[in-house]
């Protein structure tokens, strides 16, 4: 039975792992970032997300709505200088339409972004896996250099307490 109690724990630290990745490419704060870097692209006016783009219908669509869903669309054009305040919103939209999943007993996660165009959809998708990669670099190498931070200060205050061990060691060898 101790061996399985190992095992859990073992699988449930990894789950508690995939359970993490998953909340950081859901987060509030990636999605800022997506949007922020689709803001700052050629795409921002001719995407679906941020309503830049009007939807191109079927042919019979026109018929069969008599054109008024067509006549309903308001699309907007986003400047260059844009206002802050649309990166949460927008964030707000994008986090509606990622699905992150995970097949059981895996480490593989599912990323879909859902939408009406797809190569807008891979577009976001694309995007988004850009924006994760940078962050888990980011928290790298932050941890990396905590850990050297850490490792001198360690070294430092190793060196002072062998130093007055070897005092003590000469005082003793004098006597």
């Amino acid at each position: 039975q101790n061996s399985n109690a190992v095992i859990g724990m073992t699988l449930d630290t990894d789950r508690n792992y995939i359970e993490n990745e998953i909340q950081i490419l859901k987060s509030r704060t990636t999605s800022e970032m997506v949007v922020e870097k689709l803001l700052n692209s050629k795409y921002r006016n001719d995407l679906y997300l941020f309503n830049t783009k009007s939807y191109k219908s079927p042919y019979y669509r026109k018929y069969v709505s008599f054109g008024l869903l067509d006549k309903f669309q308001d699309t907007i054009t986003i400047p260059e200088d844009y206002d802050n305040y649309l990166i949460p919103l927008y964030a707000k939209k994008l986090r509606k339409r990622i699905e992150v999943t995970n097949k059981r007993n895996t480490d593989a996660l599912y990323v879909k972004v859902k939408g009406s165009n797809p190569n807008e959809c891979q577009l976001i998708l694309d995007t988004l896996l850009h924006v994760y990669e940078y962050r888990d670099r980011e928290w790298a190498t932050e941890e990396m250099s905590n850990l050297k931070q850490f490792l001198i200060a360690e070294l430092n205050s190793t060196s002072i307490k062998l130093d007055s061990i070897d005092l003590v060691i000469r005082d003793f060898q004098e006597k």
